[in-house]
This record gives C-alpha cells, structure tokens and sequence, in this order.
C-alpha cells in the first residue's frame, strides 16, 4: 500500500511521517521525492528529499512534478519503483495535485491522509521552522486551495486535525489508519 499525506505548509505532514517511520522501520518505507529547493537545517539529501539542481531535476524522470515557491517538486520514477515487490508499505508527502495523480495511477493501493490545522498554527510553524515572511505569506494563501481539498471524497481516504502539541495523537490515529500487521 503507498499511503499519501497531504495537507497545507506547516500542517506537521514531515514530523508525523518522521513519527510513524520510527515507531515502524521494518513496516514502512519513505519514498524519497526531489526538489530544487536548498536544504533545510539538518536536512539531508537522500533522507528528506534528493535535492537537485535545476539540470539534475530536468534530466530525471518524474511523477507529479509542481511548484511550490518558485522551486521544483517530484517523486522519481526510480523512488517508487526502489520499492515495488517489498513487503513494506510506502508513505510519501505531496501536494494535492500529486496525491491525484498517483490515487489515479495506483487506484485502491494508494490511501490519501489529510492533515489539517488552523491558520495561525500553520502561520506559527512556517515561521519556527525558519521560512521567510513572503515565502510565508506564499504557502499560507497557498493553503486556501489545498484546504478545499478535504471535501474531495474521491481523493481523501481520511482527514486528520493536527492542533498543537497533540502530534503523538495525531501519529497514532494516523496508525490506526494504516492498521499495521504484526
């Protein structure tokens, strides 16, 4: 099963998946996607994202390819492909657009969970996290359309409201959705 996590800037989709990959190593898999962005603190290439320069990312072939801030996004064929025929399910974050492709493409093997969160919380975390006010100012108006989302029964298999300082509730309901086999 590849289970999806969407959900706007800041609503907490990396820490829940950092979580869930932890408590699960020998059940899940991150499927490692690309970008053009420069890493974060403490990001590192092949683990989070594989970060590629414009060349690289032009020259690498991708599924649901967008743009987010002015910088590209996609996951590798080859990512996806690491882990076809393993007995471990797959996770990966995406935006709504990408979410559609693959539910499209895998069909009743792909899962979508959306992670919610009010507006300051996601504005607060942007911020904690280091973004830059525009690039706040960005994802936040950004949120409105991926917000809309949630009412998309033929995409959303779930939705999740990720309020502060409730993660671990949030990740073991995000457990009791993926319902792992001993």
């Amino acid at each position: 099963m590849l289970y999806v996590i969407i959900g706007p800037s800041g609503a907490g989709k990396t820490s829940i998946m950092e979580c869930l990959l932890a408590r699960h190593p020998n059940a899940l898999a991150r499927v490692v996607t690309a970008t053009t962005r420069a890493p974060r603190q403490g990001e590192v290439h092949g683990r989070e994202y594989l970060f590629l320069s414009q060349q690289e990312f032009s020259q690498t072939q991708v599924l649901a390819a967008t743009k987010i801030d002015g910088e590209d996004y996609g996951i590798p064929v080859s990512s996806l492909s690491d882990h076809i025929g393993k007995k471990h399910d797959q996770i990966i974050i995406l935006d709504v657009a990408g979410a559609r492709e693959i539910k499209k493409a895998f069909g009743k093997n792909a899962k979508v969970i959306f992670i919610s969160a009010g507006y300051m919380a996601l504005r607060d975390r942007l911020i904690k996290r280091g973004d830059n006010l525009t690039s706040v100012d960005l994802r936040l108006k950004d949120s409105a359309t991926t917000m809309r989302a949630m009412a998309d029964a033929s995409l959303v298999d779930a939705i999740i409201q990720n309020d502060e300082g409730y993660l671990q509730t949030v990740v073991d309901a995000v457990v009791d959705i993926i319902a792992f086999k001993p």
